[in-house]
């Protein structure tokens, strides 16, 4: 938990200012709009994130895995288990994944298989 979400928003929009491709940035903005319970704020955050990272130009597998995995338990947290999956199949085949993808993806694919099933 961020003791002064207010001064580490205005950092990150800070370093957005200098770097209009900074995922880190966006990941974070996205986790501080996601605690706050506004999930089309965060949502937006970790689709921005995720392009950003996958420019040809500018790749950086690692963010891109943690965007997708964020945005994948967001959805989840949402009950949006059908385009959860749609970014779990794209962190399935990324170049590198955060230590925690495979658990969530399990957790992701149990929650589908109930959900189907009802």
């Amino acid at each position: 938990m961020i003791a002064r979400p207010d001064i580490a928003r205005r950092f990150y929009e800070a370093a957005l200012v200098e770097d209009a491709d900074y995922p880190s940035a966006m990941i974070s903005l996205g986790a501080l709009a996601s605690s706050k319970k506004d999930f089309r704020e965060a949502e937006s955050w970790f689709k921005q994130a995720i392009a950003a990272s996958d420019k040809k130009d500018k790749k950086d597998p690692l963010h891109y895995g943690w965007a997708l995995l964020d945005l994948m338990n967001l959805l989840m947290a949402q009950y949006k288990f059908e385009e959860a999956n749609k970014y779990a199949d794209l962190l399935r085949n990324a170049d590198q994944k955060p230590a925690p993808a495979e658990e969530y993806l399990r957790r992701l694919d149990a929650a589908l298989a109930k959900h189907r099933r009802q």
